[in-house]
């Protein structure tokens, strides 16, 4: 199952307002780890003093190997240079599985943190890129799972899919397509992106979801209808 960059919002703006989430995230997440003074403490990094050496400068263009290395270190500059780089890129997944940017900077905040902890587990099999995509999509997964209650169907056979035109598809933006998608219910947002996006089989949701197969055949159906008008319509206003 390929992680596909489908939307990652205007990457441009993203840039530039990442080192101000960046500085968010580390005041709500990573304070009680670096301040000894805060009553939580607890030493998330062992840093590695030699990291913060001359040698060891990081800026906007440090490699992604020197990021990751730094990251392993603990180097707090090496963490700001890759959250920046990549938040744009990744913020996009978040964004398919949320209401809103504001849910998807949690979800990438959460997902940062996540990365940071667990940077050492990266065996550099696969790209360094495709194995933070997976932990933002895990993350906005078990996100869109505990806000969703997912409606459970046995007759989804008597239902009949909606196919959505492809011309019509491809006559509109991919922000407009996903404004569109953001506008369905989370449920059915959720399995929408899974199947569609993501490439995951129905018994593959249903696993991960906590559901039948039927309910993520509704789910997609439901979508799928959902979308028809609302694609027609915005191409009616373009023309």
């Amino acid at each position: 199952m390929n992680v596909c960059p489908f939307w990652a919002g205007k990457g441009n703006t993203l840039h530039r307002i990442s080192n101000k989430f960046f500085l968010i995230f580390l005041k709500k997440v990573f304070y009680p780890y670096f301040c000894p003074q805060h009553p939580t403490f607890s030493p998330l990094f062992t840093i590695n003093r030699a990291s913060t050496n001359a040698t060891m400068t990081f800026n906007q263009r440090s490699t992604d190997d020197a990021l990751l290395q730094g990251c392993r270190e603990g180097n707090r500059l090496a963490q700001k240079y890759l959250y920046q780089r990549y938040f744009g890129k990744l913020f996009g997944i978040a964004m398919r599985y949320t209401n809103g940017r504001e849910e998807a900077q949690e979800v990438m905040n959460l997902s940062f943190l996540k990365i940071f902890e667990s940077i050492h587990q990266f065996r550099e099999i696969g790209s360094f890129a495709g194995w933070m995509a997976r932990i933002v999509l895990h993350t906005a997964i078990d996100h869109a799972r505990s806000k969703s209650s997912y409606r459970r169907v046995m007759d989804f056979n008597t239902q009949a899919d909606t196919p959505i035109s492809s011309d019509a598809i491809s006559q509109l933006a991919t922000e407009e397509i996903m404004t569109l998608i953001q506008q369905l219910p989370a449920a059915t947002r959720t399995v929408f992106c899974l199947y569609v996006i993501e490439g995951y089989k129905h018994h593959e949701i249903a696993s991960t979801l906590g559901i039948d197969e039927g309910t993520s055949k509704w789910h997609l159906s439901n979508a799928r209808r959902l979308l028809q008008p609302r694609i027609l319509k915005q191409q009616e206003i373009k023309q």
